[in-house]
């Protein structure tokens, strides 16, 4: 079993990720529709919801970038890295979109964008980082 360390102010930053992703999920789910949220500037809980919505999730992908192992860039360990990142997070698009798409009548994939997102900004960046390094 491999033992790992949290570093403590990653911790709390994805705490305060997460915080601000219920808050501004709760304030979006006051309107029916996107377009009132995006267009509707006046009210002061939209001001905290542009707010929050501007960088809440560039934290996560940062986050998940910086805590991307070096060694996993390398050509070797592409395929691993490949792996591993289908597992944890393609794996769970699919099937969890398949679900919610069932439920929801065609809107799961939508509300797992990140998900998809997240996985191939990874594979751009081993790439990219493989190409640099020749």
């Amino acid at each position: 079993m491999n033992k790992t360390t949290h570093i403590d102010y990653l911790d709390t930053l994805k705490g305060i990720a997460i915080i601000l992703m219920l808050v501004g999920h709760c304030l979006a789910w006051n309107y029916e529709d996107f377009l009132t949220i995006i267009f509707n500037e006046k009210r002061s809980d939209m001001f905290w919801w542009h707010v929050i919505y501007s960088f809440h999730m560039p934290l996560f992908f940062w986050i998940s970038g910086y805590l991307l192992p070096r060694q996993s860039l390398k050509l070797c360990d592409f395929k691993k890295l490949l792996i591993k990142r289908t597992y944890t997070l393609l794996l769970p698009f699919i099937c969890s979109g398949t679900l919610m798409n069932i439920l929801t009548n065609g809107e799961g994939y939508s509300t797992l964008w990140f998900l998809r997102s997240l996985y191939e900004l990874l594979l751009i960046v081993a790439h990219v980082n493989h190409n640099v390094r020749k």
